[in-house]
């Protein structure tokens, strides 16, 4: 496959209902260059990422694996700067809390202040 049609096969894989993917250059028999694809979705959405994949790859079989997952409690807090309003998530799993500024609002606050996002310091 070509990069276009892995990037054509990317986004029909998304609309399935996907929740991540991603290509890893690999070697396969005979030595010969090959493409991982690595699909993570929701057990509803199985039917369709599988129709997806198969209408839309050269593949001709699929390989599955079920996983758990365990997830931080997250929520949305908002905070007053002077740069103005920010979104902060804020996740919490049993005794470990994270806070994280929301890349959009980084990203609005770098461009209206001619500035970079790597700083990262909104205050």
């Amino acid at each position: 496959m070509t990069g276009e049609e892995f990037s054509f096969a990317m986004d029909r894989i998304f609309d399935s209902g996907a929740v991540d993917i991603s290509f890893t250059n690999i070697q396969m028999k005979k030595n010969r260059p090959g493409v991982l694809l690595t699909v993570l979705g929701r057990q509803k959405d199985k039917k369709n990422i599988i129709k997806a994949i198969l209408k839309h790859t050269t593949t001709i079989g699929i390989r599955m694996v079920e996983m758990e997952r365990v997830e931080m409690e997250r929520n949305i807090i908002k905070k007053s700067t002077k740069d103005g309003v920010i979104r902060v998530k804020k996740s919490k799993y049993e005794n470990i809390v994270k806070e994280k500024i929301e890349f959009d609002d980084l990203c609005r606050i770098a461009l209206e202040n001619d500035s970079s996002i790597i700083a990262g310091n909104v205050e």
